[in-house]
């Protein structure tokens, strides 16, 4: 950047003041980009490593006078002295001091050089607009590493304030904080963040608008893999009603096929031990991943989302897919002991229940949908999902992708259609439960002679939401709770 504004200032012939700060915003940078899932910290992460690279900077603009006029805003004594010691004299520079802070240090400075220039800045506004400023300076000054801190600490020995950044990082194994998680390793569990993207870099941006791939889609009924065509219907965007593929919708006898066939594979995806279902679960978060540019373009055209929904849904997607992976290892691994009475083993065993229903709604039709979809698959249950009326494309590429990572194809099936296929699914008598995405005051409509009734929800907490599970009231959820 500096050899840019250098270059720049040459070309123009203009000479530019140029600010050098550091360490603001630094628990904000951190934070977000963990939180969003970034691939390293745009910032440095021990504090020497930042009085280091502040060193180096000044270095750089220093020797770029006079076409830079570089300003130096520090309150750091040793930063001071270093400045002025590379800069050999007063000339072509100055440094900035917050109004009411380092006046002790520039004191000095100034009274051993009359002709250094120190600028104090004062920020100027009312208090709702500095009220932020003003904390951001306490969090920064009141850190444990701070200069201003340990200077004011008494049993800070001089020489520990006038240690050189270059002597405290040593080597470079130790200029990243071992104990600062990166974004990827966030979650003390183990599990992996999902992936994310700084939408205000440039290149970053350009990738992932050039990933997206905007091919017309087309979406049938799955059952056991098989594909299910009646009469088609035009899918039109919502953006502006232009056409982005077609669809062919169930009829409530596939509805009611994708049940038995539910019911078949039950007997085989519901012996799959626990790691397996997770590790399969976990390959399908890798294959979104991989799929983002595609996902992003469905989720656009057909879901009319911008593009950082585009991308949190996504993440939400995987986190879901990886979260529930864990919560199978971790419930249904191996079986829980239970306190009992001396000589006596009790043993908490989960089981699954059978067939899931899973209704999706048109307003999250990705995260939502495999939420809906992964919890179940987790606990051992084969799912025939119906994706929203609106957002049949998106539901049958993200159930394509399941398929690839490995899910048995008659363990998840997918079935299209509107509000009269999702009755005909959640009536059938042979269902063990229902993820739906509506009120549950609708259960007791769902309630049939020859079902038992579904009188229970139990609530699931996921990495962003909270998804839903449902029980019956003759035999215990073999659920992620």
């Amino acid at each position: 950047m500096i050899a840019w504004l250098d270059s720049l200032a040459q070309a123009t012939g203009r000479r530019f003041m140029v600010r050098l700060v550091k360490g603001a915003y630094w628990d904000t940078e951190v934070k977000r980009a963990q939180e969003r899932g970034l691939p390293d910290f745009p910032v440095f992460t021990r504090k020497a490593m930042t009085d280091l690279n502040y060193a180096a900077c000044a270095k750089a603009m220093l020797e770029a006078r006079p076409r830079l006029y570089p300003q130096f805003a520090t309150h750091n004594a040793l930063t001071i002295a270093t400045i002025r010691a590379m800069a050999g004299n007063a000339e072509g520079y100055e440094f900035q001091r917050l109004h009411g802070m380092g006046e002790a240090a520039y004191s000095a400075l100034l009274a051993q050089s009359p002709d250094a220039a120190c600028r104090v800045y004062a920020p100027v506004g009312g208090h709702r607009d500095l009220l932020a400023y003003l904390v951001r300076r306490l969090l920064e000054n009141g850190a444990n590493s701070s200069f201003v801190h340990e200077a004011a600490d008494a049993t800070v020995p001089v020489s520990k304030l006038l240690t050189r950044p270059a002597a405290q990082i040593g080597t470079p194994d130790r200029a990243r904080h071992k104990r600062l998680a990166r974004p990827d390793a966030l979650f003390p569990d183990g599990r992996k963040n999902s992936r994310g993207y700084e939408l205000g870099h440039a290149e970053t941006l350009a990738k992932l608008l050039e990933s997206r791939d905007f091919a017309p889609a087309t979406a049938t009924s799955l059952i056991s893999g098989r594909v299910v065509k009646h009469g088609s219907v035009e899918a039109k965007s919502p953006v502006d009603g232009k056409p982005i593929g077609t669809v062919f919708n169930a009829m409530p006898a596939d509805a009611r096929a994708a049940i038995e066939a539910a019911r078949e594979g039950f007997h085989r995806w519901g012996r799959t031990n626990a790691p397996l279902r997770a590790t399969l679960l976990r390959a399908a978060a890798d294959k979104l991943e991989a799929r983002t540019g595609r996902l992003v373009a469905l989720l656009q055209r057909e879901a009319g989302k911008t593009l950082d929904d585009c991308t949190a849904e996504i993440r939400e997607a995987v986190d879901f897919l990886r979260f529930y992976a864990g919560e199978a290892e971790r419930v249904m691994g191996a079986p829980i002991s239970l306190p009992g009475p001396t000589g006596e083993d009790n043993q908490l065993l989960y089981r699954p229940r059978g067939v899931i229903v899973a209704i999706a709604p048109w307003n999250f039709p990705l995260a939502i949908f495999l939420g809906q979809v992964a919890s179940a698959l987790a606990a051992g249950n084969t799912v025939v999902a119906k994706p929203a009326e609106q957002t049949p494309l998106i539901g049958m590429l993200a159930v394509e992708l399941l398929h690839e990572a490995g899910i048995p194809k008659d363990a998840l099936h997918l079935v299209l259609g509107d509000g009269a296929i999702g009755a005909a699914l959640v009536e059938h008598p042979a269902i063990a439960g229902v993820r739906p995405s509506w009120s549950i005051r609708r259960l007791p409509a769902w309630s049939s002679p020859a079902r038992p009734k579904l009188r229970a929800v139990s609530i699931v907490r996921s990495p962003r939401r909270m998804a839903r599970s449902c029980r019956s009231s003759r035999k215990p959820v073999a659920s992620t709770r």
